[in-house]
């Protein structure tokens, strides 16, 4: 299961072949995806391992039921089974390398590797030999230009490294409630979500986000929505390309009216004559 919006992202994909009959281990597929803002990503992993590393930007990651920041200079991992979320934040849209190793042993590996603990993201000391070997690949896979054997090597190698690396690590720090639910909202504002729906997606109850809104930000999410929404929309009005009606839209105004009429209401001009005085 999958769930993602292709025009918020450009990826490109590469398969990488061996001539090994059935590899117990190899590299199958390796990418890598530039986000345009407002990235959203959700699945399931069906099968093997999925290695991702952060070149640029940062956002979130929902894990399995835990929450994590997921940045420049980060690696993630994910395996069979997990279930994972992740969006960036605005105004720092992600790069990252991506690759998927797979065979009939990967699981039984992975197991041994982490002794059947969970991941989180985590920024290695060993961080430039990683993102050396995966851009080595990008490069070669989009060339096709390697060995009949490099997929399996490749795969060895990064498995290593991660071993000796990650394995009984404390990892990364969970994120709260109210800085999870923040960066979702900001990446969904021209749709924000009700309470109801942010407490059915962090498998919350509605109390609690409003709880856990007022101990973080001092406002109820309903006001930290609103504050989102005209931070954006002051930004959004600098660029004299975009019209009125499409910065209400992107901003999650019912129409342009409304935009206009609210935000004379919080600022004591119309947008026009605000955008007019900058």
């Amino acid at each position: 299961m999958s769930i993602f919006d292709t025009s918020r992202f450009v990826q490109e994909i590469y398969p990488l072949s061996t001539e090994a009959e059935e590899p117990e281990l190899r590299c199958q597929i390796v990418g890598y995806l530039k986000s345009l803002g407002g990235f959203h990503w959700a699945q399931t992993i069906d099968s093997g391992i999925i290695l991702s590393y952060i070149l640029e930007g940062k956002g979130i990651l929902h894990k399995n039921g835990r929450t994590y920041p997921f940045e420049e200079g980060m690696t993630g991992v994910s395996a069979a089974g997990d279930k994972i979320e992740y969006f960036d934040t605005p105004g720092h849209p992600w790069r990252y390398i991506w690759l998927h190793i797979d065979g009939a042993k990967t699981s039984r590996i992975w197991k041994h590797l982490t002794s059947g603990e969970d991941l989180p993201p985590h920024r290695l000391d060993q961080g430039e030999e990683l993102l050396s070997l995966l851009k080595d690949a990008l490069r070669k896979a989009k060339s096709n230009n390697y060995g009949c054997y490099y997929s399996v090597s490749l795969a060895w190698s990064l498995l290593d490294l991660l071993g000796v690396e990650m394995k009984g690590t404390e990892g990364a720090t969970d994120i709260s409630l109210a800085e999870t639910c923040a960066a979702y909202i900001n990446g969904h504002l021209s749709n924000a979500p009700t309470v109801d729906e942010l407490a059915e997606r962090f498998k919350v109850s509605r109390v609690t986000v409003f709880r856990a809104f007022k101990e973080k930000f001092g406002i109820s999410p309903k006001g930290f929505i609103e504050d989102m929404r005209f931070r954006k929309a002051t930004k959004l009005l600098a660029d004299l390309r975009l019209e009125v009606k499409e910065i209400a839209f992107q901003c999650g105004f019912k129409d342009q009216s409304h935009f206009s009429c609210q935000f004379k209401r919080k600022f004591g001009a119309s947008p026009g004559q605000w955008r007019a005085k900058r």
